[in-house]
C-alpha cells in the first residue's frame, strides 16, 4: 500500500510539475540571475511547486 501511495504521489507531483512548468521556470531563472545560492533556489523551486499543488487541490474540491 505505501508504494501505491508513493507513486500516485509521483506521477500527481509530475502533473503539477509539467502544468505549472512555465512558472516554475521563471522564478528560478530570475534567482539564478539575481546570484542566488542553490539552496535558496531549490527552497524557491519547492515554494512554487507546492504553492501550485495546493491551488490545484483547492480548485479540484470547488469542482465537486
Amino acid at each position: 500500500m505505501k508504494d501505491l501511495v508513493n507513486l500516485v504521489l509521483e506521477q500527481k507531483g509530475h502533473k503539477v510539475l509539467e502544468e505549472h512548468k512555465h512558472c516554475l521556470e521563471n522564478n528560478i531563472s530570475e534567482a539564478i540571475q539575481a546570484g542566488m545560492p542553490a539552496d535558496k533556489i531549490a527552497e524557491i523551486a519547492f515554494v512554487v511547486g507546492f504553492a501550485h499543488g495546493v491551488i490545484d487541490v483547492m480548485e479540484s474540491i470547488d469542482k465537486k
